[in-house]
């Protein structure tokens, strides 16, 4: 469900998605969109972490890099491996919101993005530390207030984007139309 929202915003701005497994070559690619990447494999970090660190852009969201291939969590915090360096943050904790529960984002005025406005998050609300990340958004509401919920890490020649949250259709238009026009996409 989470991939076709992500999915679905390139989809309607007519943007091609290839989509792939960890073993695939990723040189080829702009952007790498690697939502809940719960379990890693050894060395899917590192592939990333180059990806990026060659000029790439990764987003990667909540309950990404958690576990390893026997499903063991990675000791001293997530993202493990490599991905912590890329992302720039380090997740305390994760929250599962009540079905009915919503939190909000609200952009950091004249973030690079040019995000507006706020936009409703649901289902989960992690706690992220930044570790050299830029604070792109943050919570609005509730325990979460003032913390990050959307992070950007410069990592070599590239960038990677950090969702801490469930963020509303809107959000992901918005967010994925202002990488498009960063990344060229379409060209």
């Amino acid at each position: 469900q989470t991939c076709k929202r992500h999915y679905r915003a390139f989809w309607a701005r007519g943007i091609p998605v290839d989509v792939i497994d960890m073993d695939q070559d990723l040189s080829r690619y702009k952007l790498l969109v690697a939502p809940m990447l719960y379990l890693m494999r050894p060395g899917v970090d590192e592939r990333i972490a180059a990806f990026v660190a060659a000029g790439g852009t990764l987003v990667t969201t909540y309950l990404s890099g958690i576990v390893d291939e026997n499903d063991l969590v990675h000791l001293g915090g997530w993202p493990g491996g490599a991905l912590r360096k890329v992302l720039g943050l380090w997740d305390e904790e994760i929250d599962a919101l009540y079905p009915d529960d919503r939190n909000t984002a609200v952009p950091a005025p004249g973030n690079d993005l040019g995000l507006q406005g706020d936009y409703a998050l649901r289902d989960y609300c992690s706690l992220v530390h930044p570790e050299g990340a830029s604070v792109l958004a943050t919570y609005k509401d509730d325990f979460y207030a003032g913390r990050p919920v959307l992070t950007v890490n410069t990592h070599g020649a590239g960038r990677a984007y950090y969702l801490a949250s469930n963020p509303d259709d809107r959000f992901l238009a918005d967010f994925y139309a202002a990488l498009e026009a960063e990344r060229g996409l379409l060209r």
